[in-house]
């Protein structure tokens, strides 16, 4: 048995697309093609958008996914910014 078995599917892209956001914005900073912590949220709101068009349900259930996104990512993204030095706007 797998994970697959026990969620639905969407709830399974969500999360799949949430670490392998994570993933993508780790090696990014590594490569230093991010390096802000602005920029880094800004291209996590970008990758959710486009995400999300790509789901075909109702705005209101998009809602309900980026704001699950969002806490999905939130932690691992502070431990990113906590785990590299990176330049903050204010």
């Amino acid at each position: 048995m797998n994970i697959l078995h026990f969620i639905q599917p969407d709830d399974y892209q969500l999360i799949h697309f949430s670490f392998s956001l994570i993933a993508e914005i780790d090696q990014k900073i590594k490569d230093k093609k991010l390096f802000y912590e602005n920029q880094i949220l800004d291209y996590v709101n970008s990758q959710i958008e486009c995400f999300l068009k790509t789901c075909n349900v109702k705005q209101s259930l998009k809602v309900v996914y980026k704001a699950e996104l969002y806490q999905l990512m939130k932690l691992k993204l502070n431990e990113l910014f906590n785990k590299y030095t990176l330049l903050k706007c204010y």
